[in-house]
């Protein structure tokens, strides 16, 4: 990695200013590494995500005013849209100068020919015939048919003399033209799909009313607006995170009727994928420990009179029966107190769960299966 004195500005800017680093490409961070990303050319991209975090820097001069905080920092949104060209030492070579190659042919060497000039020869080319002085003017021999003459044998000489030469560089040039053209043709394809998803982003993200309103709204309605986003892709093409989904899932809890409706109303995962979700999570008897350290971290925040709760049980009748549990591998439907699990088949369960007193909390804490009910 190289050392904090030595990095630049990916653009070549020569300014005194701050250096911003990449953000992590790692959730939840991927979708504006992404769009910073998007903004370098494909040879910087394609060393990796690595070497683009640890190595590349973007200045100030290259964010909007409203992304810059007073203490020089950028705010969580911000994404480079400024000056967003490189040096011209730095640009791909375009088409049309690779057009201005030319390739070695015989053309070019007779050309190069004509320019030398071999004066031992001239006395031996050409004889002057001289006639009567009475009907002809007496003409002295001209050097420059001399050069002539010259010129085409030397010329001929020198395309009998290389040809297999000429074929193999004209053949090596025309195959690197070509690969080069096949090159910039793929990298002129893929500059116009990420321009199209650029715009696309920048034309909805980037406004100045949206972002403002944006992040006045709480966490919950942030997530929700983003959902919203999703709209002009198809139900199987779009893709949800972590947050989407345990947003979607506190829904569901609340009230199945109410998320049906409300999935034909807005964009929603479907029921199908947040019982994935719930799948992944494993939840055995007995008293839940995770549970209990998460009550541990919101105590520290509540008040004392928020503090107080009364502990409670209740017993539910269940239909005996055994079920197989293939994610598990394991037979569900006996007795079980979370420490051992016994032979005899369960028709209860019972439940102990923390109530405020002076407050709505309600929170399970542990439950167990029993083959018969609590005796009074």
């Amino acid at each position: 990695m190289p050392k904090t004195t030595q990095l630049k500005c990916f653009f070549g800017c020569v300014i005194d200013g701050p250096l911003h680093r990449f953000p992590k490409w790692e959730y939840p961070h991927t979708e504006k590494f992404e769009q910073w990303k998007s903004v370098l050319d494909s040879a910087t991209q394609e060393r990796g995500n690595s070497y683009i975090y640890n190595s590349i820097r973007i200045c100030h001069r290259h964010f909007e005013d409203y992304f810059k905080s007073p203490s020089r920092r950028l705010t969580g949104n911000a994404i480079p849209t400024l000056n967003l060209t490189l040096p011209r030492s730095e640009q791909v070579m375009q088409p049309q100068q690779l057009k201005e190659v030319v390739p070695i042919t015989s053309d070019t060497l007779q050309l190069e020919a004509e320019s030398t000039t071999l004066p031992s020869a001239l006395p031996q080319t050409q004889q002057i015939v001289q006639p009567s002085t009475a009907q002809f003017p007496v003409e002295e021999p001209s050097t420059s048919s001399f050069l002539q003459f010259e010129v085409d044998t030397e010329s001929r000489a020198l395309s009998n003399a290389a040809p297999k030469k000429r074929c193999s560089k004209q053949d090596s040039s025309s195959s690197a033209v070509n690969r080069l053209t096949l090159k910039l043709n793929k990298l002129r394809q893929k500059c116009r799909t990420q321009s199209k998803q650029i715009k696309a982003a920048m034309k909805c993200a980037m406004s100045k009313p949206f972002l403002a309103s944006i992040e006045k709204l709480p966490a919950t309605a942030q997530t929700f607006m983003k959902l919203q986003l999703k709209w002009k892709k198809t139900p199987r093409g779009r893709r949800y995170t972590i947050e989407e989904k345990i947003m979607a899932l506190s829904i569901l809890k609340q009230s199945p009727k109410a998320y049906k409706l409300l999935e034909k109303m807005f964009v929603l995962p479907s029921k199908r994928s947040l019982q994935k979700l719930l799948s992944a999570f494993t939840i055995r008897p007995g008293i839940n420990k995770d549970i209990l350290e998460n009550l541990k971290k919101l105590v520290l925040r509540m008040p004392e009179e928020k503090k107080l709760v009364n502990l409670l049980f209740d017993e539910v009748s269940l239909a005996p029966g055994l079920i197989y549990n293939a994610f598990s591998n394991e037979i569900i439907g006996f007795e079980d107190d979370g420490t051992q699990k016994t032979g005899n088949i369960a028709d209860h369960a019972l439940v102990f769960m923390i109530k405020g007193i002076k407050s709505k909390t309600k929170q399970p804490i542990c439950f167990t299966f029993v083959k018969s009910g609590t005796k009074k």
